[in-house]
């Protein structure tokens, strides 16, 4: 049998913790606790893929709030990056560009739900497929 995957996607609903004085740091140390119970669950062979947020693609945010939706992203993306780089088995994959999500799915199609910030059915497909970004490049483990 193949090692198991787990996708854990995060950062946009602890993004909002920031507005409280939760620190990119802070969030890291809290990712590291979810890895470690995801690893408890499924054991040490299971490989953790954290992809980054695509906040571009929101619509609820208006300018100049909509670049500091992405900004702070960003910041919890460059965490889950950190990650990738520490613990064992965790991937981190960067977000797609706007330019290839439309790519995928076409000028026509809403990538947001009707919320604004959720995906829509073509959001995930362009967000996760046919192409996705390739994982970063990492040193063997």
């Amino acid at each position: 049998t193949p090692n198991p995957e787990v996708v854990l996607m995060c950062g946009v609903n602890d993004l909002k913790h920031a507005l409280t004085g939760r620190t990119a740091a802070a969030f890291h140390r809290e990712l590291r606790v979810v890895v470690d119970e995801i690893r408890a669950v499924t054991g040490d062979k299971c490989w953790v893929i954290l992809p980054g947020l695509p906040m571009d693609c929101a619509t609820i945010f208006p300018p100049p709030l909509s670049y500091l939706a992405v900004y702070g992203s960003d910041l919890w993306d460059q965490q889950k990056e950190k990650m990738s780089d520490v613990a064992r088995r965790v991937v981190f994959v960067s977000r797609p560009t706007l330019e290839v999500m439309r790519a995928t799915v076409g000028d026509d199609k809403p990538l947001t739900s009707s919320d604004g910030i959720h995906p829509s059915e073509w959001g995930y497909a362009a967000w996760g497929g046919p192409n996705p970004p390739p994982p970063r490049p990492r040193r063997p483990r």
